[in-house]
């Protein structure tokens, strides 16, 4: 489960990037006034690809098709591997947390009352309903459940109806949903934050500072 969750991490981590990258070049067309007057063709398909990417790594993550590596199908998984999810397990991470033992019993507090409000008073699993609640905001909630009819809509299949074009606060909106439920869950299996908004490297808009055709 440890590798499963790690996997949906990196491909979080790829999720936010990406979103990262549309919001700057967003920006950075719509400010430039010297665009108003040329043909938008190229611009629009670069928003379009760009909305097209981050709604397939989002409905990957949201994916409860048999067979798939989502966040979701981990979590149904998860029902099943009650080990992982246990009070005594999640507590043993903070056992030596510090030499000073009062510290140390001061943040095995702190860490059964988190248990407590996740899981719920005097219970030892993470009960199967707490679950299936994460589920149903990655399925059939919210932002996650827009993007989700896009794609069955618009991308995966050919349909009569066509569920909106999602906006980027959508995009975002549905973002911060999977982030919150995978943090959920990487501390509750590792004992540890999940790392989903990493720097990013090198100067990316650098290409955009030369003419990309060259009349010489």
């Amino acid at each position: 489960m440890e590798k499963w969750l790690k996997e949906l991490n990196n491909e979080i981590i790829s999720i936010f990037h990406h979103l990262d990258l549309y919001k700057k070049l967003a920006e950075i067309i719509d400010s430039n006034k010297s665009f108003e007057k040329m043909d938008k063709t190229l611009l629009e398909w670069m928003r379009k690809s760009f909305i097209v990417d981050l709604v397939i790594g989002i409905g990957r993550i949201c994916d409860a098709t048999k067979g798939t590596r989502s966040l979701v199908k981990f979590l149904q998984e998860l029902k099943n591997k009650k080990e992982y999810i246990t009070r005594k397990r999640y507590l043993s991470y903070f056992n030596n947390f510090h030499s000073d033992k009062s510290i140390s019993n001061h943040m095995l507090k702190i860490q059964n009352n988190y248990f407590d409000e996740i899981a719920g008073k005097e219970t030892d699993n993470l009960p199967d309903n707490r679950i299936d609640e994460d589920i149903a905001k990655l399925v059939r909630q919210g932002s996650c459940k827009k993007i989700l009819d896009f794609r069955n809509e618009y991308i995966a299949h050919l349909t009569q109806t066509k569920s909106p074009v999602p906006t980027y606060g959508e995009l975002l909106e549905a973002f911060n949903v999977i982030e919150k439920i995978a943090n959920k869950y990487n501390i509750l299996i590792t004992g540890a934050n999940g790392e989903f908004t990493p720097v990013m490297q090198g100067h990316w808009s650098e290409v955009l500072t030369i003419p990309w055709i060259n009349n010489q």
